[in-house]
């Protein structure tokens, strides 16, 4: 006799993130003459998971919280299916790809 299989209701990952400016070291300096090195601008990702698995039938609700957070705070909200290898990666890559491009000597 075969055991019958219930499926499980689909769930949902809900990622926030934002892009953010930060400085690397572009030329090294003198340090030991007091020279400072150079620093270079860039567009890194922050993302922070609001939750790892959320079902279907408490989607909305999560994720009017989560809106709510996001907008005070400055963040985007994403949601991917609970199969998504690297939600936090991904939802990083994306803030990046469409954060505003900025002149040279403008930031």
């Amino acid at each position: 006799m075969t055991a019958i299989r219930k499926l499980a209701a689909p769930s949902f990952k809900v990622v926030y993130a934002r892009a953010e400016e930060d400085f690397v070291v572009g030329r090294e300096r003198r340090r030991d003459l007091g020279e400072r090195p150079e620093m270079i601008p860039v567009t890194v990702g922050k993302a922070g998971m609001w939750s790892g698995k959320t079902p279907e039938p408490k989607l909305a609700e999560t994720l009017a919280k989560a809106t709510a957070y996001g907008d005070k705070e400055g963040y985007r909200i994403f949601v991917y299916p609970s199969s998504e290898k690297d939600p936090l990666g991904r939802a990083r890559r994306e803030v990046v790809a469409n954060a505003p491009v900025m002149p040279p000597g403008t930031r």
